[in-house]
């Protein structure tokens, strides 16, 4: 049996983290450090396991956060639709992932979907800017964003099959980088059989 998908998830306190990943609607207590829970999704009829590892928004935690990056196969970075601030975190964690771990699959995701019509003028103002700077980062970076939200559940199958996509890919790159270190590793191995062949003969 394949090991699960790990899959960290980072973002501003009360952007609706807990819920997107865990399905409950119910008010939700902010995370305290990190929270571990796991979800099985059948993706390409394949039954998919996962892992999620659930940071606190506070800044407090952030070392504690970063001691993930490197074994997580993708990050969820989630961002308050209604909230600019947030984006503007979600963004300093994307240059943060790529600083330890230039690999690691990542997804954008706008949380609160459903928040975006009852914004007031200012609002909605700060939300066409935030939305365009995210969808600028995510087009040069080649980054899947995705608008969803968690509390009537639009949209959060799809962020986390993109976020399996992003763990399958990751994974591929890094069986593909151990190959080739094997590779590399043994070659002045091969090199040397074949000189001492050459002598003996």
């Amino acid at each position: 049996m394949e090991k699960p998908y790990n899959i960290v998830v980072l973002g501003s306190s009360r952007v609706g983290k807990t819920t997107l990943i865990t399905n409950k609607r119910d008010a939700v207590v902010s995370t305290i450090g990190v929270d571990f829970f796991c979800r099985e999704i059948q993706y390409e009829n394949k039954k998919e396991n996962i892992q999620f590892w659930d940071t606190s928004g506070q800044e407090i935690y952030n070392s504690i956060c970063r001691n993930y990056y490197n074994k997580a196969d993708c990050a969820l970075l989630v961002f308050d639709l209604s909230n600019k601030d947030s984006w503007e975190r979600a963004e300093k964690w994307f240059y943060d992932l790529r600083e330890y771990d230039s690999d690691i699959g990542i997804v954008f995701i706008g949380n609160k979907a459903d928040l975006v019509t009852e914004l007031t003028q200012k609002q909605t103002a700060d939300w066409v800017v935030m939305w365009g700077r995210a969808k600028e980062l995510s087009e040069t970076q080649n980054i899947k964003l995705l608008p969803c939200s968690a509390y009537n559940g639009d949209g959060v199958e799809e962020c986390i099959i993109e976020a399996v996509k992003a763990s399958r890919l990751k994974r591929k790159s890094k069986s593909v980088i151990e190959r080739e270190r094997t590779v590399s590793l043994n070659q002045p191995l091969l090199n040397k059989e074949k000189i001492k062949t050459a002598c003996c003969n």
